[in-house]
C-alpha cells in the first residue's frame, strides 16, 4: 500500500506555538470498506499547505517542539537552537528531562504527562533550562495537548526570560511583575478516526483535514503572548490577534484596513518608515526595532517590533509583525544608565561619568582646561551631630550654589562623600579663581542650616597638550588638601561661633545667665583648688554645655504639659549630641567628656551611661549642680521661677543621690560668701 505523510505545519509569532499536525492520507482501509485515494485536486490542495506552513514554522524565532511520554518527536531550528542543539534531528528521541534544571525537571516531565493523558493545557510557568554547553537560561514554557499523526502528544513552547529576569534582579527598590497569564485556552481538536469510518467517505475526509489545519493554525496566533499583525504592501493592517485589545485597547474589527503608520508615535515616525521600506524591499528580510505606539486611551507603549517580510507565502502575502510591550523594561535600563552616570542624591553628575568626561574632552581645541576640586566644610560635624538627613541636606544645598554660579556648559560632579568636582571648558586659571570668590560669597549669603556653608577649593589648569591631564586633576586635589590645611583653624572657629550664637538665638539661655554662672564655676573651682587653666576649661564646659539642644525639637523646650516618653527620649539626646559636635573641633575636643556626662547622677540613676560617684568627671559634676541651680531660678513655661534659698534647699535635698554632696556644700559656701542666699 503507497501511503502519503503531510504534516501540518507550526506558525508562530514571538512566544506562543501554533502546530499543525500530521496525518496519513492514502489509501487508508477502515474496517471492511476502503477510501479511495486523494483526487490530484485535493493532492494538490494539501501539499501547497503543507509547504506554506513548513516554511513558516523553520523561519519561525520561537522555540517550539512536539513530544509524547517517550521523546520529541519534532523541534524546530530555534526550539533545537535555544537548547545548544546544532540540528533538529538530534533532538528526535531525546527527553525534554534531559535539559531541564534538576528543580524543575519532575514538575515539567509531569506536566507532559498530564498534557499528554488528561488533553488539558498546563499554563505559563517560569523553569530554568540547562543548554548543552552548561548555560543556564530563564524561560516561560506552555504545554499543551495536540494529536500528532494521529497521537497524542504535547506541543511544548519556550519564551527566554533570561534579560528581564537580569533587568529585574538589578532594581531592587523598582521591580515589576512579569507575570501574564493565557487567559484563554487552545480549543481541543478532535481528528476523526475509527468513528469516522461508518459516516464519512473521501469528501468529507478531505475536508475535516482542511478544517483542522485552518483551526490550528488560528488558534495558536489567537492565543499568542504577544500581539502579532499582519500588513500588506500599502502598509495597512490585514490581520491582528487579539492581543491587540489586551496590549493596546482596540477592538481587532476596528483597526483592520487602518493605516499603520496611524498608531505610531510623530517623533518615531521617519525611523519607523525607513525600516519598514528595507523589510518590503526584500523577501525573507527581518529587522528589529524600538518605537513608540498609542495606546486607545491616548498613551504611548514602547514596544519592541519583529518584522518579517513573507511577501512570497501566498497565505500570509504581507509583513509579519511580532510586537511585545517592553515599557517597563526600558524604563528600567534608563533608570540604570541614568544611576551610571549620576549622583542619586544630588542629581549631579557622578565621579564615573567625571572621570570618562575629562578623557574625552582631552583635546586641543577644549584648552585650557581647569578642574577644581571642592571639598565641603563640617559635613561630618553634621552627619554625627544632626543626622545624615540634615547631612544630605547641606550637600543639596551646596550642590545648588554650585549650579547657580557654573555656567551651562560646565560640568559638575559629586566626587566623592564631601567633594565635588569642576570640569571648565576654555578657561583660564583667573577665570577659576573669579569663579571660587563668586561660590565662597554665595556661600555666605547662605545661612540656612545648623552649619554655614563653605568649601576648600582648588584648582589647576591644562595649557598645553603636552600636560597630562591626570596630573591636573592630581595637583587639582593636592590645592584643596592644602587650602583646607591652612583655612581650617578659621573654618572650625567659624562653625563653632555659629553654633554658639544658633544656640543663644534660640533662647535656651542667654548669655547674661552664663556669665552669672561662670562666676559661680569660678569661685567654686577656686574652693576646690583648680588652677588657671583647668578653671577655664570648666566655664568652657559651662558655656557648650547645653549646645546639643540647638538639634532638638524647639517646641519641647516651650511645651507646658508633661513631656511624654518619647519626648524625654529625644530630650536626654542632647548630651550626646553636644558631645559630637565639640568633639569635631580639636581646639573644643577636651570638652566632649564632661559635656556626655553632665546629666550622670552622683547615685547612678542618670544618663547616658548611668556613671556613678566620682566616676563622673569633676566639671561634669560641677556643671550638673549649676544647671539645676539656673533652671530652678528661671521661669519654664511649665513652672515659675523658685528664689536663690529655695534653690539651694532642693539641692541640698538631692545632695548623695542627684549630686555630688561635697560640691553641693562648695556650692551653699560660695553662695553665703556672696551674701546671695
Amino acid at each position: 500500500m503507497n501511503n502519503v505523510n503531510l504534516y501540518w505545519l507550526i506558525l508562530v509569532g514571538s512566544g506562543t506555538v501554533l502546530l499543525l499536525l500530521g496525518a496519513v492520507i492514502g489509501a487508508i482501509s477502515l474496517g471492511n470498506k476502503k477510501i479511495v485515494s486523494l483526487s490530484a485536486e485535493h493532492q494538490e490542495q494539501l501539499e501547497k499547505s503543507e509547504a506554506r506552513f513548513q516554511r513558516l514554522i523553520e523561519n519561525s524565532p520561537v522555540p517550539i517542539a512536539v513530544t509524547n511520554l517517550q521523546g520529541f518527536l519534532y523541534a524546530n531550528p530555534a526550539f533545537a537552537k535555544i537548547l545548544g542543539v546544532e540540528k533538529p534531528d538530534q533532538m528526535l528521541g531525546r527527553s525534554i528531562g534531559d535539559f531541564m534544571h534538576p528543580d524543575y525537571r519532575q514538575i515539567e516531565l509531569n506536566r507532559i504527562e498530564r498534557v499528554v493523558n488528561n488533553r488539558i493545557t498546563a499554563g505559563l510557568l517560569e523553569q530554568k533550562l540547562i543548554r548543552c554547553d552548561g548555560v543556564e537560561l530563564d524561560v516561560k514554557t506552555m504545554d499543551s495537548p495536540i494529536i500528532f499523526a494521529g497521537q497524542p502528544a504535547a506541543q511544548i513552547t519556550f519564551q527566554d526570560i533570561t534579560t528581564s529576569k537580569q533587568i529585574q534582579h538589578l532594581l531592587e527598590k523598582n521591580q515589576r511583575d512579569l507575570e501574564t497569564e493565557i487567559r484563554e485556552s487552545t480549543k481541543e481538536l478532535y481528528l476523526a478516526n475509527q468513528n469516522l469510518k461508518h459516516e464519512i467517505g473521501q469528501r468529507v475526509l478531505i475536508e475535516e483535514i482542511l478544517s483542522t489545519s485552518e483551526k490550528h493554525f488560528r488558534s495558536l496566533i489567537e492565543n499568542n503572548l504577544d500581539l502579532i499583525a499582519i500588513v500588506n504592501r500599502e502598509g495597512r493592517l490585514a490581520y491582528v490577534n487579539p492581543m491587540v485589545k489586551i496590549m493596546l485597547g482596540y477592538d481587532g474589527k476596528d483597526v483592520l484596513g487602518a493605516g499603520v503608520y496611524d498608531y505610531i508615535s510623530p517623533e518615531d515616525m521617519p525611523e519607523v518608515k525607513k525600516i519598514f521600506g528595507e523589510v518590503t524591499s526584500r523577501v525573507g528580510e527581518v529587522r528589529c526595532a524600538d518605537f513608540r505606539i498609542r495606546h486607545k486611551n491616548g498613551s504611548y507603549l514602547t514596544i519592541e517590533a519583529l518584522a518579517r517580510n513573507m511577501l512570497d507565502l501566498p497565505a500570509i502575502n504581507g509583513i509579519m509583525i511580532t510586537v511585545k510591550d517592553v515599557t517597563e523594561k526600558r524604563k528600567a535600563q534608563r533608570q540604570i544608565e541614568y544611576l551610571s552616570f549620576y549622583d542619586r542624591l544630588t542629581g549631579l553628575h557622578n565621579r564615573a561619568f567625571f572621570e570618562e568626561e575629562i578623557l574625552r574632552i582631552d583635546t586641543n581645541r577644549h584648552l585650557p582646561i581647569t578642574l577644581i576640586v571642592a571639598d565641603i566644610n563640617g559635613l561630618k560635624l553634621v552627619n554625627d551631630a544632626f543626622g545624615h538627613i540634615e547631612g544630605d541636606e547641606l550637600l543639596n544645598r551646596m550642590a545648588q550654589v554650585l549650579k547657580l554660579c557654573c555656567r551651562r556648559e560646565d560640568i559638575i560632579a559629586r566626587w566623592g562623600g564631601d567633594e565635588f568636582a569642576l570640569l571648565l571648558l576654555n578657561t583660564p586659571s583667573y577665570k577659576a579663581d573669579e569663579l571660587c570668590l563668586r561660590i565662597n560669597q554665595l556661600c555666605q549669603e547662605k545661612v540656612k542650616g545648623p552649619v554655614p556653608l563653605s568649601l576648600a577649593v582648588g584648582h589647576a589648569t591644562k595649557k598645553k597638550m603636552e600636560q597630562n591631564i591626570k596630573d591636573i586633576l592630581k595637583e587639582a586635589e593636592e590645592n584643596m588638601y592644602r587650602s583646607k590645611m591652612m583655612a581650617s583653624k578659621k573654618v572650625r572657629t567659624d562653625i563653632m561661633t555659629h553654633l554658639l550664637e544658633l544656640y543663644y538665638q534660640k533662647g535656651y539661655r542667654t548669655r547674661g545667665q552664663v556669665k552669672i554662672l561662670q562666676g559661680l564655676a569660678q569661685e567654686i573651682a577656686s574652693a576646690r583648688g583648680l588652677t588657671p587653666p583647668e578653671t577655664s576649661k570648666l566655664q568652657q564646659v559651662l558655656e557648650y554645655c547645653d549646645i546639643g539642644n540647638i538639634a532638638i525639637e524647639q517646641s519641647l523646650f516651650k511645651k507646658k504639659d508633661q513631656l511624654t516618653s518619647g519626648e524625654w527620649k529625644a530630650m536626654h539626646r542632647h548630651p550626646e549630641i553636644g558631645y559630637h559636635i565639640v568633639q569635631n573641633t580639636p581646639e573644643t575636643a577636651d570638652l566632649a567628656e564632661p559635656i556626655l556626662a553632665h546629666h550622670e547622677w552622683w547615685d547612678g540613676s542618670g544618663y547616658p551611661r548611668n556613671l556613678r560617684g566620682e566616676d563622673i568627671p569633676l566639671y561634669a559634676r560641677i556643671v550638673s549642680i549649676l544647671n539645676a541651680y539656673d533652671a530652678l531660678t528661671q521661669k519654664r513655661p511649665y513652672r515659675k521661677a523658685v528664689k536663690p534659698e529655695q534653690a539651694i534647699k532642693e539641692i541640698k535635698r538631692c545632695a548623695g543621690t542627684q549630686f555630688d554632696p561635697f560640691l553641693v556644700e562648695v556650692l551653699v559656701e560660695v553662695m553665703a560668701q556672696q551674701e546671695l542666699l
